[in-house]
Parts: C-alpha cells; structure tokens; sequence
C-alpha cells in the first residue's frame, strides 16, 4: 500500500498504486504550473532586457515559399516576411539564407549571404545609419532618408534586442534545452490581438514571418538572445531561423563597422 497525505492534515490516507500514482501526478502537474509562471515572467524579464555585450553571431533562414503562401492567403494580406531576401516562389520553393551580425557597444553590422540580397550589408552607429543593397543596387543613409525609414539592418537587430518580439508575442509555457552548446528557454508563441490584457500589441517582425498560427521560440537563458524561431502554420513549420555560430563577449574588430560603398554604388538622394 502507498500512503498520500495532505500537507497540515494531520491525516494519511491508505491508498492503492493506481489512486498513488495519481496523486504523485497531480502534485507534478500542481508544481509545473507554479514553475512555468514563474518561468514566463522571467522570460519577458529577460527579453526586455537582453544584455547588450559584444557578439558576433551567424543565422540560417530557410524559407517555404509555397506554405508561407498558402498562410498569406489564409490571413488575406500581403506576403511579408523573408521572402524579399530570397529567390522568388515562381523560381524556387524554398530557399536559404544566412544572416551575419556583429555588435559592439552602440554599433552593429549585418550583412546577408544568398538569395535576392546577396551581399548587400547595412552599419549602423546609434541612431545614425549606412546600407547597401545589391539588389537595387544603391547604398542609403539615414542622413539621407525620411526620418523612421528602415534600414536593412532593422529585423535582424530583433534577435539581438528582442524587445519588439516580446510585445508582438504572447508565451504559454517554458520550458528548458539546449542550443550551440548554450542553455535556452523553449516557448511556443502567437501574435498578440487587441482583446488581449496588456499594452496594445506591436506588429509581429517581418523578419520573422507574420502570418504564422504560431512560433517556437528560443531564447538565451543568460543573455536573453534569440536562437531560433520556427514559423507555423497548420502545424507545417514554413520558415526556420536557427543559429549556426554564436560568440559572446569577445573583440570585434572595429573596421567592420566602417561602411564602404562598392565602387558601382548610386548614393540614394
């Protein structure tokens, strides 16, 4: 026989295996959702103030340009998302990019590998900013720009400085593992809505996929960096964000931060 008793009864009760096992359970399910709410306050604590040290930190997007479809015309808006640093859907399914960031103190540089943005990279020293794109094949500047304009730098800094993500997101439970050798906290995540408690919700990051059903986020559990991000919808994963290299807390050579224009370049007016 197993006894069970209830803590400041004073009483135990006899109880079979079954009736045991049960109430072992019960006490689990009773414990995990204490931790998981203190776990999703520590989460949001976390993100809204990830640590600003240097990194240098590499990131593989892949990207099904049909299912993210078949979600945009779920949703009934425009297709938003990865899909302008990619091949277009008409020329390939899916496709791959890697994202490149180094920061160091108030500077940052991103710079894409493959897809429609090959090579094109942006600088940016607090608020002022420098940007090339292949693509269009022109460099920018916020010097030069409307004031608020967006820099090609701008969604890649949310995995970095994920406090955008934490207002666009509500999280369910948290749970624990690993990643590049780095302790992370899972949660799987939606879109905010205006019917939800709270401060009015910000748009989800394009960078991250708008129109999923859900997400599953990774975080950095010291440093509050996001490691990876699956978009879903209907439960098919259409875009992955994984990273590949992560260093923290090391030199960054300062050069990186120099912008220089490729030759061919037209400086946008």
């Amino acid at each position: 026989m197993w006894r069970c008793g209830r803590r400041g009864s004073g009483r135990r009760l006899e109880v079979g295996p079954v009736e045991a096992a049960q109430c072992i359970q019960t006490a689990i399910w009773r414990s995990q959702f204490a931790c998981n709410a203190v776990r999703v306050s520590d989460l949001s604590e976390l993100m809204r103030g990830a640590d600003t040290l240097p990194v240098r930190v590499r990131y593989r997007i892949w990207h099904d340009h049909r299912l993210a479809e078949a979600a945009r015309e779920s949703n009934g808006q425009e297709l938003l998302g990865v899909r302008r640093l990619s091949p277009r859907p008409e020329d390939l399914s899916q496709s791959e990019i890697i994202v490149s960031i180094w920061r160091s103190g108030d500077c940052l540089r991103v710079q894409y590998a493959g897809g429609l943005e090959d090579g094109s990279f942006g600088v940016g020293v607090g608020e002022r900013w420098w940007d090339w794109n292949t693509h269009h094949g022109r460099a920018r500047s916020s010097d030069q720009s409307p004031p608020g304009s967006a820099w090609i730098g701008k969604g890649a800094n949310n995995f970095l400085d994920p406090v955008g993500l934490h207002h666009a997101l509500r999280f369910g439970p948290v749970s624990h593992g690993t990643r590049v050798g780095r302790p992370v906290l899972i949660v799987d995540a939606w879109a905010r809505s205006t019917t939800d408690a709270g401060a009015t919700p910000q748009p989800v990051p394009r960078m991250i996929g708008v129109h999923a059903d859900r997400y599953r986020v990774e975080v950095d559990a010291e440093h509050g960096i996001i490691l990876s991000v699956q978009a879903l919808f209907a439960d098919q994963t259409y875009q992955t964000i994984d990273v590949i290299e992560l260093k923290l807390d090391g030199p960054v050579n300062d050069e990186l931060f120099d912008f220089n224009v490729p030759p061919a370049s037209q400086t946008a007016v």
